[in-house]
């Protein structure tokens, strides 16, 4: 007799509450800092860790809200190359120190992201469409209008909207506008091809933001 394979399913970063009733997939380099923070400012209790891989149970969370953003894939790369690699390595399980003082030139290191498995890569740099489960979502926020989006979930999500939202972890003398000046036409084209999943499912372009 012949069983059929059946594959794992796939764990994700997955921060649940209970009580409102949320569940939210976090993505790399795409607010995960400033929404931790809101919500500790807001005083809802988090039922997991930070670090927290879960797969995801539909049946549990029937009830849940369940959310995550998105970012345009040419400014969260430079984003997490601004965070991870310029300056202090914060990736040394995967780069060398000797690959480390090659990346403080952007665009050696997006040649070297754009050649790895990106499905499978550190979540930092993975492609967004493999960080959350986006038939399961009820909301799909982007980076670009990070405070209305947040605001809009806490409404649907019975949290009191704040007064102000935090902002952690933003890359340094950077404005969100400025990402396309770090790229060449050859870099920019490696990222199209290589991000091209996020791009078509998110529906994002080098110069829409």
């Amino acid at each position: 007799m012949i069983f059929p394979i059946r594959s794992k399913p796939q764990d994700y970063n997955l921060t649940v509450c209970s009580d409102p009733k949320i569940v939210w997939f976090r993505n790399a380099k795409v607010g995960t800092r400033s929404i931790l923070a809101l919500l500790d400012q807001l005083d809802v209790t988090v039922d997991t860790t930070p670090s927290s891989k879960l797969a995801y149970n539909s049946r549990r969370y029937s009830e849940h809200l369940k959310f995550a953003f998105v970012r345009n894939p040419w400014d969260r790369l430079l984003s997490g190359w601004k965070n991870k690699i310029r300056g202090q390595n914060k990736l040394q399980n995967i780069i060398t120190t000797e690959q480390h003082e090659q990346f403080q030139s952007f665009d050696v290191f997006a040649d070297y992201i754009c050649c790895q498995d990106l499905a499978s890569f550190n979540n930092h740099f993975r492609l967004q469409c493999h960080n959350i489960k986006y038939d399961a979502l009820d909301i799909l926020g982007r980076f670009e209008n990070f405070n209305n989006d947040m605001k809009y979930i806490l409404v649907q999500a019975g949290i009191s909207e704040p007064t102000e939202i935090p902002h952690k972890n933003k890359s340094k003398n950077i404005k969100l506008s400025d990402f396309r000046e770090y790229y060449s036409y050859k870099t920019k084209d490696l990222v199209e091809r290589a991000y091209k999943e996020d791009i078509n499912m998110f529906g994002y372009d080098f110069d829409q933001y």
